[in-house]
């Protein structure tokens, strides 16, 4: 049986597998280190060709009678760029509409903004990862909410109010703001590797602040300083993921064998602190997670602990590892 990429051949050795789905896990795993997914596959043989829809259940596909299967495959990050970009144009043109003042409503159409909605989340559920979903999704569950009951309330067709207005602008253009900085960490990661590295030494800075303001009772600078440090944290962390990646596919586009590549250089293999990364990060992202349970006590000694002897010195670790990835462009 061939097994084709984009029309390619690919020397893949079929074991065990009796399904598409299993072919298609097999490539999959295969695909993944290079950022690459599977969008659609045709199946050819008897003489006729077919391309099963709903790949959830080419489980249920069976090889008999297969000769060819082609897989059809994206750049996964390319297609989140596209996405995210379109997303952007619909808010766009949401806050055009919203803005109008005389002579109309301003979100007349605010049944077909509502009901597009839920198919946006499930768009964007399929391309972004879970802390960014959180963030995006809840916003745009409140927009929804917020535009069905604020549409039930003018069932007579009359105007909005200018703050009514004011609000559905305000509550687009913040969903638009995060929408365009995950594009642009995308597009350019090593450019917003550069400036998260920035934000990530700025708010380290604040460290050794926090437990002076648990102490004094000032526990909302406190926690807001613990956040913003996970956040830059953790984007520190999805940059240099994505640059690894991005090297990873461009060096076995250069058909480089990764048995040629020094030992330290090789993707799967980068060490902070003596630990392999992965290691590295779960520690990192246990000690942060430790400390805003320890906010429910307000166990200040323990948060200024943790924050001084375990999460500031990996924080320079992350920092010292991750600056030559801002440079790669």
């Amino acid at each position: 049986m061939k097994i084709l990429i984009n029309k390619q051949p690919l020397d893949f050795m079929l074991e065990d597998e009796s399904s598409l789905g299993e072919v298609a896990d097999g490539v999959s795993r295969w695909l993944d280190p290079a950022g690459l997914v599977i969008t659609a596959g045709r199946l050819a043989g008897d003489g006729a060709s077919r391309s099963p829809e709903e790949k959830e259940r080419w489980s249920e596909v069976s090889l008999e009678g297969v000769d060819e299967i082609d897989f059809t495959v994206e750049d996964f990050r390319i297609m989140q760029i596209n996405h995210l970009r379109t997303l952007h144009e619909y808010f766009e043109l949401l806050a055009s509409n919203s803005a109008r003042r005389p002579g109309g409503n301003g979100v007349d159409d605010a049944d077909d903004v509502i009901a597009q909605l839920p198919e946006l989340l499930e768009g964007l559920r399929a391309i972004l990862g879970q802390r960014q979903m959180t963030v995006l999704g809840a916003q745009l569950a409140e927009l929804q909410d917020w535009l069905r009951d604020t549409n039930s309330s003018h069932s007579d067709a009359s105007p909005l109010a200018a703050h009514e207005l004011n609000e559905v602008t305000d509550r687009v253009a913040a969903l638009d703001a995060a929408v365009v900085e995950i594009e642009r960490e995308l597009s350019d990661p090593a450019g917003a590797l550069l400036k998260q590295l920035a934000q990530l030494e700025g708010s380290s800075e604040s460290i050794d602040q926090v437990a002076v303001w648990l102490q004094s009772g000032d526990d909302r600078n406190a926690m807001e300083a613990v956040a913003t440090l996970t956040d830059h944290t953790q984007q520190v962390m999805r940059s240099v993921a994505t640059l690894r990646r991005l090297q990873s596919a461009e060096t076995a586009d250069a058909g480089v064998a990764d048995e040629d590549r020094p030992t330290a250089s090789r993707p799967e293999d980068p060490v902070i602190d003596g630990k392999p990364e992965s290691e590295f990060y779960r520690e990192l992202n246990g000690f942060l997670r430790e400390i805003a349970a320890a906010f429910e006590n307000l166990d200040a000694v323990l948060i200024g602990d943790l924050l001084e002897y375990e999460v500031a010195p990996r924080i320079d670790s992350l920092l010292g590892f991750a600056a030559p990835y801002a440079h790669s462009r």
